[in-house]
């Protein structure tokens, strides 16, 4: 069973709520305006089984960024989409983790429908966790000086590292 992350904006989008409005079973819309499409792809990464790489992914994810925030992301099972018709396409990723860079793919062809779909079947089932401010400073921190190509990193976020690094 192959997994897949995806990068939310805000975990708590994907949290289960009631309202009163909501009839049961329904989700409300807040998932589909977390995921940020463009051309009619949603950026994931596969994970491994035993989710070896999942790190090596957050560490990827994290030297893209301009800030050490938290990352909030959510863990699906790969089936939700093909069982959608939805297609997933092997594409490289341009991170400053090379190795990581392999694990990215795009979910699709999506529509609104096709996304909605999607929300739709996957919200009850997934994994939805988050790395702190703290954490994220962490995995980079052991990274920086060999797994992360230092200058591909926005100045911003360089800036902050070269800060911890030097109150460590």
């Amino acid at each position: 069973m192959t997994s897949y992350l995806v990068k939310f904006s805000r975990k708590r989008n994907w949290d289960i709520l009631q309202f009163d409005w909501l009839v049961r079973g329904e989700v409300q819309s807040d998932p589909i305006t977390d995921l940020r499409t463009k051309d009619g792809k949603l950026s994931v990464w596969e994970i491994d089984e035993d989710r070896s790489n999942l790190e090596l992914v957050l560490l990827a994810l994290a030297c893209t960024r301009w800030d050490l925030d938290e990352i909030d992301f959510g863990l699906f099972n790969g089936e939700v989409a093909q069982e959608l018709g939805i297609a997933i396409e092997h594409g490289r990723a341009n991170t400053p983790v090379r190795r990581a860079n392999p694990y990215h793919r795009n979910l699709t062809e999506l529509t609104v429908s096709r996304l909605a779909n999607f929300v739709y079947a996957a919200f009850p089932h997934i994994e939805k966790e988050r790395r702190l401010p703290g954490e994220v400073t962490k995995l980079i921190l052991e990274a920086w000086s060999g797994e992360v190509k230092q200058d591909e990193v926005d100045a911003r976020l360089r800036e902050k590292i070269e800060q911890a690094i030097g109150t460590q």
